[in-house]
């Protein structure tokens, strides 16, 4: 865009009062043109109401005795077709109009035949005030034209949320960090508020963010819990929307593991009896646990732990609930994940900060799905 002088500087007696300019502007007959202002403020008394700089409009340069018939303002919901139809006013036989938009909201449309106008608000359209300009040329009279401007209204409607069920599968020890599938279809997003009921004790749900945690005790028992999740948007309407969110508790591990001291801090690892494609995490504990505590009174050791024993061997054996009231809670430290492709599968870890007396613990958590 080229920018043309059309004056010289124009100026405001002490009053305020402006001088009026006139500019010859008949080159410009028939078109749309950008005027520019460039305001400056002198040492007057007072300060302006506009800060200094250029102000520019769009200005249509009228030719000829076409006219436009006024087009009423209207109110419309978002995502609601909206429609009018501009009619000129003074054609004649000879005329040949041409109906434009010289600028407009995004899927507005004008027929340039009929003047019949159209336009569906979308969802980041509303709330809103749109000032619509119809221009038409008449190009069987000289090309005279004329522009009005329509006034539309854009209301926001709210729209439910959603929320997507799901199916969950945790151990004991183990911790569930899961964000649920939910989310707010209109724009400006609402603020949600996720609630829940039927949750074991110690199974929270962050109410602004919908974030299942749950660090699954040592002795939970085999259940499955069915959490009924309501969410709600805050706004007006008030929609919610419910879903069932289902978390199963597996005590007996499904899979194996057997651990050999090959020597120094080096360790085989093998795991069998599991899932091939399931995601795993071998962990060990950060704390040496008396081994004497389960094998006193013929009680065995739970199936998630493992043992390093004189012999330097280390095996899974069967779970005993009463075991785990003797097991001390304890932090335990991830040592890697695996994904066995197939079964047996055996990997070599070494271990350099793992304790070796009186017993080493050694544990395997599934991840969940």
């Amino acid at each position: 865009m080229s920018w043309q002088p059309l004056s010289p500087t124009y100026g405001a007696d002490s009053s305020g009062r402006w001088t009026r300019a006139w500019l010859d502007l008949k080159a410009y007959a028939g078109q749309t043109v950008r005027l520019g202002f460039y305001f400056r403020s002198g040492n007057y008394s007072g300060a302006p109401d506009v800060a200094p700089g250029w102000y520019i409009d769009d200005l249509m340069i009228q030719v000829g005795n076409i006219g436009l018939a006024e087009v009423p303002s209207q109110t419309v919901n978002e995502k609601t077709p909206v429609s009018f139809k501009a009619s000129a006013v003074g054609a004649n036989a000879n005329s040949s109009l041409v109906f434009t938009l010289p600028w407009g909201p995004a899927a507005a449309w004008i027929d340039p035949e009929s003047g019949n106008f159209t336009w569906v608000p979308g969802e980041r359209q509303g709330p809103g005030v749109y000032r619509i300009p119809v221009y038409v040329v008449d190009y069987g009279n000289n090309e005279a034209n004329e522009m009005t401007v329509v006034t539309i209204t854009v209301n926001e409607v709210n729209e439910p949320p959603w929320l997507l069920p799901a199916s969950l599968a945790v151990e004991p020890g183990q911790t569930l960090h899961f964000p649920l599938f939910a989310g707010d279809r209109d724009f400006p997003k609402n603020p949600l508020r996720f609630t829940m009921t039927g949750a074991p004790a110690g199974l929270t749900l962050t109410t602004n963010t919908g974030i299942l945690h749950w660090d699954v005790p040592l002795n939970a028992p085999a259940a499955t819990h069915r959490l009924n999740v309501t969410l709600g948007d805050n706004s007006s309407p008030n929609y919610t929307t419910n879903n069932t969110i289902t978390v199963t508790v597996t005590p007996d591990a499904v899979f194996g593991l057997s651990v050999r001291h090959l020597g120094g801090a080096d360790f085989e690892c093998t795991i069998h009896d599991a899932v091939v494609g399931q995601d795993y995490i071998l962990q060990h504990a950060s704390a040496i646990v008396d081994f004497a505590t389960w094998v006193a009174n013929g009680d065995r050791v739970p199936a998630w732990v493992a043992t390093l024993p004189e012999e330097a061997y280390l095996e899974w054996l069967s779970w005993e609930d009463f075991v785990q009231a003797r097991l001390p809670r304890t932090a335990w430290v991830d040592v890697v994940r695996v994904s066995p492709a197939e079964l047996p599968h055996s990997f070599v870890l070494t271990l350099t900060e793992m304790p070796h007396e009186p017993v080493g613990l050694f544990r395997l958590v599934r991840v969940p799905r």
